[in-house]
């Protein structure tokens, strides 16, 4: 006695529905059919660098880069070594122009107003009689410090006068100035013209 047996398994998804049987990704005799290309008369580009590769300033666009132009400043062969010296003595040139004393004058001419002669000595009078501090004038003569106060015209009178003298420096009513040289202060003497309203001050140098 023969008995055939057969087992049948159906495929399910885990909600119990009967799965679908999937469509082949591939059509029979695919690699057979000629009517359609794959890829152009060039073939594939895949695994081929682009044209700009390489480039440095690649990213730009080709017309951008066609209208402009591009300065590397990596590359020693811009300024060729005949150019070097033609372009220092052209910026030499230009410096020399700027700061001539001539050109220079004649470049800010116009916003400095002109004066006469007349002018310049009204105004240099004006200076002479009203000076507001008093005038003070230093040399060195035969080892001493001949210092000569004048007088402002504000407070002319000589006594008002606040005169102390210092090894390195003189004071004049409150104004420090330096002296030229180093002098011995305890040996000052202090003299005063009364003809030309002047006070001398003098001290040996050290």
């Amino acid at each position: 006695m023969q008995i055939d047996l057969y087992v049948l398994f159906q495929v399910v998804s885990d909600s119990g529905v009967p799965a679908r049987k999937a469509r082949g990704a591939l059509k029979p005799g695919f690699l057979k059919n000629t009517k359609g290309a794959i890829y152009g008369e060039r073939g594939s580009t895949e695994g081929v660098l682009p044209e700009n590769a390489g480039d440095p300033m690649g990213w730009l666009p080709k017309k951008l880069r066609q209208s402009c132009k591009i300065v590397d400043t990596a590359s020693t062969q811009q300024n060729t070594p005949a150019a070097v010296p033609q372009e220092h003595q052209k910026m030499q040139k230009e410096l020399a122009e700027i700061f001539d004393r001539q050109s220079y004058n004649s470049m800010w001419a116009e916003d400095v107003p002109q004066k006469n002669v007349e002018q310049k000595v009204r105004g240099l009078l004006f200076v002479f009689f009203f000076q507001e501090e008093p005038q003070v004038s230093m040399e060195t003569k035969n080892g001493q410090l001949v210092c000569t106060i004048a007088p402002s015209t504000t407070h002319p009178d000589p006594s008002s006068l606040d005169i102390e003298l210092c090894s390195q420096m003189i004071r004049v009513d409150g104004r420090e100035l330096p002296i030229p040289a180093t002098v011995d202060e305890t040996k000052a003497k202090a003299r005063y013209s009364k003809k030309r309203n002047m006070i001398t001050v003098t001290a040996p140098v050290v």
